[in-house]
């Protein structure tokens, strides 16, 4: 449990964290928590990895990183197994395949391994793997009393081969748990001294020390602990000190020691806050951005709170132009608070202390502690507050919000007497539309009653008990679209699963049916304790806030809690969204919002028919396609065999190898063998391929491959299934191809022939009898002997247009409903690779699918190159886009080796210039390929395709996002006046850099200046704001200076997800691109598409899975800019994002009209110079909730509305809140 000894003496800082690993029960599988500073934790929910080898457990869970940025884990799988399990991953979310390591099996009478570790030792370059096992016979002593438990090691450099188990340290003891870390160059080891319980002895905490990790070992003086019951040490150094955390487990809890000298050690597990549950793991430090990878929500920086100090059960309220929160006040011990204080703001950010408005010793004569959780409500001009004090309810009146409030009764409003089985606390009074008020309390319980019409007395008879599931205390009622919400907090608030929940109703009484979603406010990340909660509107908007308390950061607990204030919003189904606890309100203006609700005043939109428009791109809006996320293989492209020319390898993604996704299947008594041969390819340029060997044919021998997550065939329809095959040795046979469901039984069978001794193709075509989303291939023979195998391809006939080789068909049509005007291929970051022998070259993706040469994918895959350049090119001519391919500089990424390695200082790198004339030429001959005659050199080669014309090719871009370095600057120019050149017909489009400004955007337009480039490709991806910020960026621009290829850009969230707002977002920033449609001539949102579970990348335009796809919010954006597309801009001036364009060929005028905001205005159309029209208009709206988000498989998904309005000459109409809105209108 130690950090393994490459990410050994590391400092706090806010770009490293520690993540702690560890199990809860022993088949639950690898949970994760982490810190900042090694001493306050915070749990990232979920189990994160389940155990599938040995006995199928995971205890003591250990991750090290290895030299190679690779992640090592092992764990115990069972009390007795003699081995232990070991996995690998990049990310520390997707793991490899579970492997069970045997390393005692050798040992007759090993009884366990328990509790191993693996760290990488830099001085011998390979990793130390240690455990502790119970030999007896290693005792010397025939069956020693207790067994014999010793720490023993091996050592490895790959976890594949491995040196013969020794024993590490034997200290004269039993003892288990030894973990290692190396301290001011000594390697230091601790240990659990193992128990006697029928003795009532419990085993010392002990250390040892050593000048190398494998010992000698000396034995520390005197025990680290003594005489407790507590096991599993994890060790961390931080700032110069060692933390030692051990297991206290008969107290269940976790404590921490902490030693500058290892000499003497300090008890601070006051100090510290492990998290509550977790057992024996270890703990490693992780970057930020690994961090996020795990959980979106980790390592985040919680806003301030609201007010300052220590508050609690906040109520939240609005009177007139100002905001009120009426807290508890909080930070005593048992929370024997006296007294109450309000605060105001008029803008939700800034707060005034009103000072104290209640305090019990001096206000009131019945109580004189326990001050808690205060609501307030009006009714006939006063101001009732409304209290819990010493465990009943009271309340007080005042004639203004900030007091001072004075008790009417002389005793409490409701005593705890009455009410047994619950307390009597936490009161919250909702006033209904009619005046009539209703009182809510109880903590245990839930009541209300109706208040009469004083608003200080009530009928004990009709108090009612409306106790929804899962209630603890806090009611709050809110009132919206006629609907009644009850919310609640569950459980203590110093429970982990302290949370709000809420239910509805149709009345105020009930009863409220919980909701299916819940709970809407709970802690996450950093944010603990989150609960106790109050709702308020925002006067005059649909806009509501949710005033919560959380536990006070750093350092708070149940009785430090501060009070915060969060957006609340609602579905358009009326249900609540979970709360993020990361996000603040916005500074609002509350004086002004009452005017804005009034100032839905028309705007005026004066449309000038007369004017003949500026003339502007006519393929503005187009696509950027790019395999990431597994875009092309396992997506875009039908291929549905995964590996299907056994070239994967560990160089693609770690833990691969020729046989991955391939299974040994040996049915009916069948027995025989698969191994990978080179001797005789079926090409060179995929020189691997399966050797399937059967040795008995009793039954059946074959290969299975499971495709990418599963194989996907309808009943009914037909998938032609084909291979390369050649008969090795034995006797020649049939080879057959079936499609097996997910529960093994054949659905399809095809006898696609007989091989020989020589490479031919075999096919055959597969009707499913039976739909499945899980089925599998199966490749198999009957005959002795030993058959080799290639290129197995399984393909639906029906692809998109009906192309061999050809696109999944609901995900093309997907992109060609977009209607895009042009498609940017193969790729951004791809194209230029992470190092020289990993850039795309065009030459390598076309021809006959067995001789393109695949290799690694710079997102961490294999791209098998079957979706190449002849189908980029076919697909455009299908869905009529322009072609726009890729290619690179000369250079290569300048982050290259990072995504291998983790280091990101080995640079941008060029083709050495004495191969620049070679590679010159390939750019030149894609060119020939795309555009020359059919009997060209080239051109013959895409004839032979089947596609004797051209592509008709007009633009090339060169680079991407590619830092302007002078060896990118050199390589460029010399490839740009090649080409201009030999085609000057061939407009060229350079790249300026990774981000909208800053030194290689200057220096790239630089350059474009220096060669008089026509285009260049600007790229940026920015939070919805900054859009909103830069409408007006290519106002300036210079129109006598190269035009602007928009080649990437999206706006995102904080934790990268597509809602209404960043769709609104890039929607206002569209029109503006339209309004300079003169300058920027194409824009394409990136990335396009998604695999859900398999993303490097997020957000995506389109997310998908092997049956199902899911368009996002920001899809539907582009599809109504796209399919509303003009030539001539008509200038118009408005206060609202608008556009206004005509399209030529229809003549019909197209309005654009975008709402980023909340209230919801009028706009007063008026078209100058037109004829009187009548006439009813195509009007396509998207409106919402801004933070609404298309998920996979859920029921709410937001999407364009059609209808038809009337219009004129003149017309009116009103924007919805958050809202982009089309209009097409006929001028003819």
């Amino acid at each position: 449990m130690a950090i393994g000894l490459v990410d050994r003496k590391v400092s706090a800082s806010s770009d490293h964290y520690w993540l702690f690993t560890s199990f809860r029960d022993s088949g639950d599988g690898l949970h994760l928590a982490y810190s900042d500073d090694a001493r306050q934790w915070v749990e990232i929910p979920g189990v994160r990895l389940k155990p599938t080898v040995g006995s199928k457990l995971m205890r003591d869970p250990h991750i090290v990183r290895g030299p190679d940025n690779l992640f090592h884990m092992v764990w115990t799988t069972g009390w007795h197994d003699k081995g232990i399990g070991y996995a690998t991953s990049r990310d520390l979310v997707n793991w490899s395949e579970q492997r069970f390591l045997p390393l005692m099996q050798h040992e007759a009478d090993c009884r366990t391994c328990w509790a191993p570790e693996a760290f990488y030792d830099d001085r011998s370059d390979q990793f130390i793997v240690m455990w502790s096992s119970d030999i007896p016979s290693a005792s010397g002593e025939s069956n020693p009393q207790g067994g014999y438990h010793r720490a023993y090691y091996v050592t490895t450099k790959d976890f594949n081969e491995f040196s013969k188990p020794q024993m590490l340290f034997d200290p004269g003891f039993n003892n288990i748990d030894t973990t290692m870390l190396m301290v001011d160059g000594k390697y230091r080891i601790v240990f659990k001294e193992t128990d006697d319980q029928p003795a009532g002895i419990w085993g010392r905490i002990c250390g040892a020390e050593a000048d190398s990790p494998t010992g000698p070992f000396r034995l520390l003086d005197e025990p680290i602990i003594a005489d407790e019951r507590v096991e599993g040490p994890a060790l961390v150094e931080v700032d110069g000190k060692t933390l030692l955390y051990v297991d206290y487990y008969a107290n269940h809890r976790y404590g921490c020691l902490e030693t500058a000298d290892w000499r003497t050690w300090r008890n601070i597990s006051r100090e510290t806050h492990p998290v509550d549950g977790q057992r024996h793991g270890s703990i490693l430090q992780v970057s930020l951005d690994e961090l996020q990878a795990i959980d979106p929500d980790a390592g985040r920086q919680a806003p301030a709170a609201a007010l300052p100090g220590v508050n609690a059960d906040p109520h939240v309220a609005f009177f007139g132009d100002r905001c009120y929160l009426y807290p508890t006040t909080d930070g005593t011990e048992g929370w024997r608070s006296t007294s109450f204080q309000a605060w105001s703001s008029d803008d939700l950010v800034h707060w005034r202390n009103e000072g104290v408005i209640l305090d019990l010793p001096r206000d009131l004569k019945w109580a004189e502690l326990h001050a808690w959780a205060p609501a307030i409500a009006t009714k006939n001009g006063k101001y009732y507050y409304y209290y819990s004090a010493n465990k009943n309810i009271g309340v007080a009146v005042a004639d203004q919000p900030e007091g001072p409030f004075r008790d009417p009764l002389g005793r409490p409003l409701m005593s705890a007497r009455d009410y047994r089985g619950m307390q009597c606390i936490d009161p919250m009074v909702f006033v209904d539309d009619d005046g009539k008020a209703y009182l809510y309390w109880g903590q245990g319980r839930c009541k209300v009653v109706p208040l009469a019409d004083d608003m200080i007395s009530f009928d004990p008879s009709e108090v009612r008990d409306i106790t929804p599931p899962g209630y603890n205390e806090g009611p709050f009622v809110h009132k919206r679209g006629g609907v009644y919400y009850l919310s609640w907090s569950e459980f203590d608030t110093r429970d982990p699963r302290y949370s709000v929940c809420y239910g509805t109703s149709k009345s105020p009484l009930g009863p409220f049916a919980k909701a299916a979603v819940n709970p809407i406010l709970k802690q996450k990340g950093v944010v603990r304790g989150a609960g106790h909660h109050s709702i308020g509107k925002v006067p005059g908007r649909d806009q509501w806030v949710i005033a919560y308390h959380r536990f006070r950061i750093p350092g708070g607990d149940g009785y430090n809690r501060e009070t915060c204030l969060s957006p609340l919003r609602f579905n358009a189904d009326g249900t609540i969204q979970q709360v993020d606890v990361f996000e603040s309100v916005p500074a609002t203006d509350l004086k002004a919002t009452e005017a804005e609700s009034e100032e839905s005043a028309a705007i005026e939109l004066e449309i000038d028919l007369t004017q003949d428009g500026k003339p502007i791109s006519d393929h503005l809006f187009g696509i950027f396609f790019e395999d990431l996320n597994y875009a092309a293989d396992g997506g875009l492209y039908a291929e549905m065999v995964e590996n299907r020319s056994f070239e994967y390898s560990a160089a693609d993604k770690p833990g691969w190898h020729s046989l991955t996704n391939w299974k040994l299947v040996q049915q009916d008594g069948g027995k025989g063998s698969v191994i990978v041969e080179m001797n005789q390819p079926l090409h060179p340029n995929n020189p691997k391929y399966a050797v399937l060997g059967v040795n008995n044919s009793d039954g059946r021998v074959g290969l299975e491959n499971s495709g990418f997550g599963g194989i996907t065939v309808e009943a009914g329809n037909k998938y032609n299934v084909s291979l390369f095959a050649r008969q090795v040795a034995g006797d020649a046979g049939p080879i057959v191809a079936r499609l097996v469901d997910s529960n093994g039984e054949a659905i399809a069978e095809v006898d696609l022939g007989t091989p020989d001794g020589s490479w031919r193709p075999l096919e055959g075509v597969l009707e499913p009898s039976q739909s499945d989303a899980k089925a599998r291939l199966v490749i198999s023979s009957r005959c002795l002997g030993r058959v080799a195998l290639d290129m197995i391809s399984l393909f639906p006939q029906d692809t998109f247009r009906g192309r061999k080789n050809g696109l999944r068909k609901d995900l093309a049509q997907a992109i060609a409903d977009l209607e895009p005007k042009f498609v940017r291929f193969p790729g951004g970051c791809l194209v230029h690779g992470d190092g020289l022998d990993n850039m795309y070259r065009w030459q390598d993706s076309i021809g006959p699918v067995h001789e393109r040469k695949g290799q690694r994918n710079i997102w961490r895959y294999h791209q098998s190159l079957g979706l190449g350049y002849y189908e980029y090119f076919q697909f455009c001519e299908d869905i009529n886009a322009i072609p726009v391919p890729v290619v690179p500089a000369g250079v290569c990424c300048q982050h290259s080796g990072a995504r291998a390695t983790g280091r990101w200082d080995q640079g941008q790198r060029g083709i050495p210039l004495e191969d620049m004339p070679a590679y010159i030429q390939e750019v030149l001959d894609l060119i020939e390929y795309a555009n020359g005659p059919a009997d060209s050199e080239w051109g013959s080669k895409r004839a032979a395709a089947g596609h004797p014309e051209p592509f008709h090719l007009k633009y090339l871009g060169i680079g991407n996002e590619d830092l302007i370095t002078p060896e990118f600057v050199e390589r460029f120019r010399m490839i740009y006046e090649a080409v201009t050149a030999a085609h000057p017909e061939i407009e060229v489009i350079g790249t300026v850099g990774p981000f909208p400004d800053g030194e290689d955007y200057d220096k790239g337009w630089r350059l474009a200046r220096d060669l008089h480039l026509e285009m260049v490709d600007e790229h940026y991806y920015k939070p919805p704001q900054w859009f909103l910020d830069n409408l007006s960026r290519y106002d300036d621009y210079s129109r006598d200076e190269a035009a602007v290829y928009l080649g990437e850009y999206a706006a995102h969230e904080r934790n990268r997800e597509s809602t209404l707002r960043t769709a609104l977002a890039e929607a206002a920033y569209m029109t503006h691109l339209e309004r300079n449609g003169d300058i920027v001539t194409m824009a394409s949102y990136a990335p396009l598409l998604g695999k859900i579970g398999n993303t490097q990348w997020n957000p995506n335009l389109i997310y998908f899975t092997n049956t199902e796809v899911s368009p996002t919010i920001n899809y539907f954006v582009q599809q109504m800019f796209a399919t509303n597309s003009g030539d001539r801009f008509l200038n118009v001036e408005c206060e609202l994002p608008v556009s206004v364009i005509r399209q030529s060929e229809s003549g019909d005028l197209i309005l654009k009209l975008v709402n980023p905001g909340p209230a919801e205005p009028t706009v007063s159309v008026h078209l100058v110079g037109a004829s009187p029209i009548s006439q009813k208009v195509s009007c396509t709206t998207l409106a919402g909730d801004p933070a609404q988000v298309n998920r996979h498989g859920e029921t709410q998904q937001l999407r364009p509305v059609t209808t038809e309005i009337e219009v004129g000459t003149n017309f009116d109409y009103t924007l919805p809140a958050f809202s982009l809105t089309v209009l097409r209108v006929s001028t003819d």
